[in-house]
């Protein structure tokens, strides 16, 4: 019997190898079974497309996939806009750090676009994480700056990624109280269409680097030992590996990587994703668990973060380390929006 999964399923899987190519372990699995004439289980295909996007967004793929919404009823329709909320989040947070990490090599001058949506992310909601997309997107392609994240749109129009986001957002903020078997077509078709856009995603390694450890044995080329914290699962049993380069990245931090073979190639995401393992050191804070964190919102000073596997907010001003996060906040906010975070500008 088919699953209401199965057509998203299929387009992101395809989406996926379309970027991953022929040599992934996931295209190698699926040619064999298509050679030898086997039956292929969705629920397989979903396994990997869980894992081969970021943990933020996996785990709420996962959701979706799972056996217990697969009517299509408004429980159904929440978790279809949650995964593309979180889609959004996470890539805007993406292209937040590039352009803050490009504004401190050399400033760009900011759109009036931009300025308005960053004026939102003292409580960021849905509309303000797609508007952030849009404003940095078109900045980018006005001043022929490569994105670090390599995407694009059908036919390389990322306009229309942007205008099924927003149809996605107005489902959000309609508040449906009947929800129609068709209303949920609809936004899964809208939702299967961003994510197959945004398949490029799984090219890229969500990672914690613990540690760099500095190896340099006598009359040998020094190496940089890194201790990697796999953020890309099924489930929330990140494997951790250690591997040695002749570059060396960023520590007790999380990274987007391009590639292993190149460590120099990242996104720090840090303040904005949180690897609480790497900051706790092994104490424990009341509300606060050992896992992923994205940030969420500032009011009053306080920085809540919400648990990428878990619907709980914490708040983070007691982490041990904190000042270093604010610290970071404060540059990012005073790079891009001319003022402290948390200031009444960045809460309105």
């Amino acid at each position: 019997m088919a699953s209401t999964n199965d057509h998203i399923i299929e387009h992101v899987f395809t989406s996926i190898l379309e970027q991953l190519g022929d040599n992934a372990p996931e295209a190698a699995f699926y040619n064999s079974l298509k050679s030898a004439n086997l039956p292929i289980d969705n629920r397989m295909l979903a396994n990997f497309i869980i894992q081969d996007f970021p943990w933020p967004v996996g785990v709420e793929l996962r959701r979706l996939f799972s056996g217990d919404i697969r009517d299509r009823d408004k429980n159904r329709i929440d978790q279809v806009l949650k995964v593309a909320e979180k889609v959004a989040q996470f890539f805007s947070y993406c292209l937040m750090i590039q352009l803050w990490d490009q504004m401190k090599k050399q400033p760009l001058e900011l759109s009036k676009d931009f300025e308005a949506q960053i004026e939102q992310i003292g409580r960021p909601s849905f509309g303000t994480y797609v508007g952030i997309i849009r404003a940095i997107h078109n900045m980018f392609d006005k001043q022929n700056i490569d994105s670090f994240i390599e995407y694009r749109g059908e036919n390389g129009k990322f306009s229309k990624v942007i205008d099924q986001f927003n149809q996605l957002v107005n489902f959000r903020n309609e508040e449906r109280h009947h929800i129609s078997e068709m209303d949920c077509q609809e936004g899964e078709e809208l939702l299967k269409s961003v994510l197959g856009n945004l398949a490029v995603l799984a090219k890229y390694k969500l990672v914690t680097i613990r540690e760099i450890k500095v190896v340099g044995p006598k009359l040998k080329p020094v190496v940089f030992q890194h201790s990697i914290r796999m953020l890309n699962s099924q489930h929330e049993d990140f494997t951790s590996v250690d591997q040695s380069f002749d570059a060396f990245s960023e520590s007790h931090a999380v990274l987007l990587m391009k590639d292993f073979n190149s460590p120099e190639e990242y996104l720090n995401l840090s303040p904005l994703v949180v690897d609480t393992s790497t900051l706790l050191e092994n104490q424990k804070i009341a509300g606060i668990k050992n896992g992923i964190y994205m940030y969420q919102q500032v009011k009053d000073g306080k920085f809540a973060y919400i648990l990428t596997n878990a619907p709980e907010q914490a708040i983070f001003n007691d982490l041990p380390h904190f000042d270093y996060l604010k610290a970071q906040f404060d540059d990012f906010a005073n790079t891009l929006m001319g003022g402290a975070f948390g200031s009444s500008a960045a809460q309105n």
